[in-house]
């Protein structure tokens, strides 16, 4: 039930222009600890890398996060619908989605859900650690071109 409504969410996504996985992404590399000692061009270099992983990355959680949210949707539907078929209006939630899990098809669905939640943590901090570097790197050209400019006018000299 849910794999249609993601193959429709993946048609309607392929026809816009996605960001490629480059090549770098998922090797280790080590930041550095001194972003003022780069080189000017290693500086633009790392900004170039990183925009492309924090883009990937970007791609890689809107495609988790939608399966989640449509394997989350179908999960609790369930439940609301076992919630509706039980006469005893003492049932609480938590006892129907007992229930649900009791099938083994929902069991599997609701596995997926919590398999597709952490993808969906981790995918965010990765995209934190991207974006906290990126900005590191971006705030040290911008004190250079000023500092640059400052120096053109003798005013730091």
């Amino acid at each position: 039930m849910y794999e249609r409504a993601i193959a429709k969410v993946n048609i309607d996504l392929s026809s816009h222009p996605l960001p490629m996985r480059p090549k770098s992404f998922g090797k280790e590399y080590e930041f550095p600890e001194e972003v003022g000692n780069i080189p000017s061009l290693h500086l633009g270099n790392w900004l170039l890398k990183l925009a492309a992983w924090r883009g990937y990355t970007i791609r890689l959680l809107s495609q988790v996060e939608m399966e989640f949210t449509i394997m989350d949707d179908t999960f609790n539907a369930k439940v609301t619908k076992q919630l509706a078929m039980i006469s005893d209006k003492r049932i609480t939630k938590d006892q129907a989605v007992g229930k649900v899990l009791a099938e083994a098809d929902d069991a599997q669905l609701k596995v997926k859900v919590i398999e597709k939640h952490g993808q969906l943590v981790s995918l965010k901090r990765l995209l934190e650690i991207y974006t906290i570097q990126f900005e590191a790197v971006s705030r040290e050209i911008s004190r250079r071109g000023i500092e640059s400019k400052l120096v053109q006018q003798g005013v730091n000299e």
